[in-house]
């Protein structure tokens, strides 16, 4: 399974895409990093080696029998962790670099930077997880053919393995259960992608997405169906129907905002009234202006009316804390700028801002014409329009 940034600013750090400080990664310890990429696991994986515990100590397994039990779990999740590493070696082939991997009870996310354009790349990259577990079910192929028993003891004991003959064949039906579930055309699992990647050779992303959307929610309409009419569905089976639903929808709403980027250009939400500050200016001013709640970044001019710095809305709240209310700008501004044109994709600077850039100079040449910046951006996702300023300070 993989995800993707999601389309949401503040203070000029994607909260979605660094969730390694975020809700995302929160109780998370990582436990090792493999081709540069750390690997976390979220404390929920001890809720599932809780429920084999209580599983063996229902069906009466002595000490050796949970060992082994308690170590194909961990096997599965080995093989999990080995599946993310495919997607994401995959997705470094094309330039797309992976954050982090985090193991959930539920499977493993691996987090790229972003998602592959070109459909033909973006099925290499959802499919490669799936045939990291077909590779490993061919390479245990002749244990299960030439030792048979193991098999037949695993079926015999309900399909967790207890004992050393059972491990392999229940690693072998494990990996090969992983890879056809991740096959179904459905978001977020991996035959969603696969689907979407074939749709958009001949359709535009944006419809791609909304078919392969609406196929997976069938599929988790049908899951919701069965687990509500057969006793023999688990309530894990609604909650993965459910699961399944919501992601599909959500899939689609953020490629249709990533398409609306695309589209539209500074231009559209750039401000050509905005507030300049001086490096000799005291923060109280750039606090007040903050309190105003019109604007919360700033630009810094020196006396030839030259673009210099940058003032955030994080240095203002710094200043506060410091309770250095009356010390200069200068003090807190930053020299890093990233300056844009009118003509600059939406995109481009939502990638920008992602970088810690909260604010922008739209600037022609070495004219500044106005300033585009987080709020601007929030606003034209959501839709609301924007109180300016009322005059240039």
């Amino acid at each position: 399974m993989t995800k993707f940034n999601k389309l949401k600013i503040k203070n000029g750090r994607n909260t979605s895409r660094r969730p390694g400080v975020s809700l995302f990664m929160k109780g998370a310890v990582k436990i090792l990093t493999a081709f540069n990429i750390p690997v976390f696991v979220h404390w929920s994986f001890g809720l599932i080696l809780v429920y084999i515990l209580y599983i063996s100590q229902s069906e009466g397994f002595n000490l050796k029998q949970t060992g082994w039990s308690l170590l194909t779990v961990l096997g599965l999740f080995v093989c999990v962790t080995m599946h993310e590493y495919g997607h994401a070696l995959a997705a470094r082939r094309y330039g797309v670099g992976t954050r982090d991997i985090a193991l959930y009870p539920i499977g493993g996310v691996a987090r790229l930077e972003r998602l592959p354009k070109k459909p033909l790349q973006e099925f290499v990259v959802a499919i490669a997880g799936p045939l990291v577990n077909f590779a490993i079910v061919l390479l245990l192929i002749p244990y299960v053919y030439f030792f048979p028993e193991g098999f037949d003891a695993l079926l015999e004991e309900g399909g967790l393995a207890t004992s050393a003959l059972t491990f392999l064949p229940a690693i072998f039906v494990l990996n090969l259960v992983l890879g056809i579930f991740n096959l179904i055309p459905a978001f977020p699992m991996d035959g969603g992608r696969i689907l979407r990647a074939l749709l958009a050779v001949k359709l535009s992303r944006v419809n791609a997405t909304l078919i392969a959307a609406r196929v997976g929610q069938g599929f988790a309409l049908l899951a919701l169906y069965f687990a509500f009419t057969s006793e023999q569905a688990s309530p894990m089976t609604g909650l993965i129907g459910a699961f399944i639903f919501m992601m599909a929808q959500q899939e689609y709403r953020f490629v249709k905002t990533e398409a609306r980027l695309t589209e539209n250009r500074v231009a559209d939400i750039m401000r050509t009234n905005f507030t300049r500050f001086f490096p000799q200016e005291p923060m109280y001013s750039a606090i007040s202006e903050v309190q105003k709640k019109v604007e919360r970044n700033f630009l810094v001019f020196n006396q030839e009316d030259k673009l210099i710095g940058l003032l955030t809305e994080e240095s203002i709240i710094r200043a506060v804390k410091e309770k250095r209310r009356t010390a200069d700008v200068r003090d807190y501004m930053t020299p890093r700028i990233v300056a844009v044109t009118p003509e600059t994709t939406l995109q481009q600077l939502y990638e920008v801002m992602q970088d810690g850039f909260p604010i922008c100079p739209v600037m022609r040449g070495e004219e500044v014409l106005g300033v585009a910046d987080v709020a601007g951006m929030n606003e034209f996702l959501s839709g609301r329009k924007r109180r300016a300023p009322k005059k240039v300070i």
